[in-house]
Order: C-alpha cells, then structure tokens, then sequence
C-alpha cells in the first residue's frame, strides 16, 4: 500500500514515505496559522529538488509551507503554517510526505506567510516595478507599494535591500491603508539624516522617537533586515548574509501594541521628495512572532512500497 495525503488543499496524492515532526513549545505558546522554520535533510526516495515533499495535520489537512532555500540532495529549509494552537508546555505532531516524483512543487510564500509576494500587493506608484523574479525595483516617481493583511500584534518582518542612491525609503508595518500620513501607528526601517547622519532607523510612525540602527549605509550592498515586534518593544536586526548570522548592528524601541493591518513600501511621501533608487528582494515576508520559538523533531522515515506506474 502507500500513503494517501494532500498534496494540495484540494488533491489527494499518493506517496512512498512519510516522517512525523513534533512541534514542542519552549515556553511560550504558539498561535493559530504560526509559521516555523524547518531544516529538512534530503532522504532516500525524495526527488532531489525537494518538490515532492508535502505537510499535512495527523486529521489529514493540508499544510502550507514555503522553501526558503535548498540545497539539492541535501539540505532544504522550509517554512510551515501550523494550523493549531500550541498550549505551552505541549507540543503537536504533523506529517510529512514525500515518494513521489509526479506531483509538482507546492511551495508558497504568498500561502504560508500573513504577507508575502509583492506581486499581491498594491501598485500606487509609477516608478514601482515588481519584476517576475518576485524583486521589487524603486525608481523616481515612486509612491508606495502595499498589502492590507488580517490584524497582527507580534510580528516578524524579513527583507533584504541593495540601494544605488539613498533618498527617502520607508518598509513597515502599520494600522493605515496606504501612504504613511503621520497620525496613524506604525513601525518601519526609515532612512532619513537626522542630524545630518544618513542612517537607517527603526521608527514608530512618522515624526515619534526612533534609534539609529546602521549610520552612512553603503550604495550598491545588500542589508538583510528583521524588524520584530513582541508587546511593547520593537527590535531592528541588520545583516550581510541572507541566512541572518552575520549581524551588522541592532537596536530597540519602546512602541504601542496597537494591532497592524498593513504592510508597505513607501519611497516618496510626496511631491518634491525625492525617491531612493534600487531593489528589495523577494523573501520580503510577514509571520507571525512569539517569544520564545518552538522546537522540532523530525522523526524516521516510515517505507511504503514503491508507487505503481497506474497511479
């Protein structure tokens, strides 16, 4: 026999193996629709490419998840969206799948993430370009790209950004649809001189106290960017390299809890100001943020025999 599972929210496939994964709190639990970071190692049976790996609920449900990055044959690192609650201390076991070299690639940031593909987003500028490859390039006339998304309290945001000339820049989060006007809360990488320093801050709305992050930015040099929110505090992390392990500089700030409901990119507040010029990358994404991560376990490979040619 082999496994029957969803290879999609609506497909039943079959596959040849299947390894359970536990999900154990660490003290803090864990939401509803929580994204969580998996290192999977490429086992006997799987396509090399990972396309064939699937997640689903022990009830059978379809499990959203996107591949960061991958190695093939080797190592691939994927994002789920755990479906139910974690109560801390407990953990919640789901399935993965994989054996089957006909199904074709599920993954999905736009599916996993509360934000994700810019491609999703609002177009209101007309020097806002979302290319194919999911970059987004920022150019004079630009005004502003955005996404509403459900309401968020605790968040994560990653992107990384290459910038060729820094003029106004602003990527966050906020409870306003749309251009930042000053009067709603929000909190953003801004890039702005006060006192005469270029740098890139951490700001909470438009004119309230903000920490400079990373003075005199390079041109033409990527930043990777985690902004975090848990309760009162908002943090800001710079990094060199696309996995975030080598840290530039970091700081925090005391902010409001009020609930998000969008997410932007502004590069021109108005008439007269002009826009930074360049690329932000296309693993810009939003997820939900707790304390405390969870941990996983990936359990053994469990064997079917091998798919008949009917199926």
């Amino acid at each position: 026999m082999v496994y029957s599972a969803k290879s999609d929210t609506s497909t039943i496939s079959q596959f040849t193996r299947r390894k359970s994964i536990t999900i154990n709190t660490n003290g803090t639990s864990t939401p509803a629709l929580y994204q969580t970071k998996l290192t999977i190692l490429y086992s006997p049976g799987m396509n090399a490419d990972f396309s064939d790996i699937r997640f689903n609920t022990k009830s059978g449900t379809y499990i959203d998840y996107w591949i960061e990055s991958k190695v093939d044959s080797d190592t691939a690192y994927v994002w789920v969206e755990l479906i139910d609650v974690i109560a801390d201390p407990g953990s919640d076991s789901i399935w993965m799948y994989y054996g089957n070299a006909a199904v074709s690639d599920g993954s999905s940031n736009s599916n996993t993430f509360v934000a994700a593909d810019a491609s999703t987003f609002t177009n209101s500028g007309t020097g806002i370009t979302v290319n194919g490859d999911g970059t987004v390039s920022f150019n004079t006339p630009s005004l502003y790209l955005y996404k509403t998304i459900p309401a968020i309290t605790d968040f994560e945001m990653r992107f990384g950004l290459n910038v060729t000339t820094w003029s106004h820049l602003s990527i966050g989060m906020s409870s306003f649809t749309g251009i930042q006007d000053g009067t709603a809360s929000s909190i953003s990488m801004r890039y702005s001189t006060p006192g005469g320093t270029p740098s890139l801050m951490l700001q909470q709305n438009e004119a309230s106290p903000y920490v400079q992050v990373l003075n005199n930015p390079a041109t033409s040099t990527w930043y990777y960017v985690k902004i975090q929110r848990i309760g009162t505090t908002a943090y800001m992390y710079i990094y060199s390299d696309s996995t975030y392990t080598t840290l530039i500089n970091s700081g925090s700030l005391t902010v409001g809890t009020t609930a998000f409901t969008n997410v932007w990119y502004i590069t021109r507040t108005g008439a007269g100001v002009v826009a930074s010029v360049g690329t932000v990358n296309k693993k810009l994404f939003v997820r939900k943020y707790i304390a405390i991560e969870p941990t996983a376990t990936l359990g053994t490979a469990q064997h079917q025999r091998r798919i008949p040619t009917f199926l």
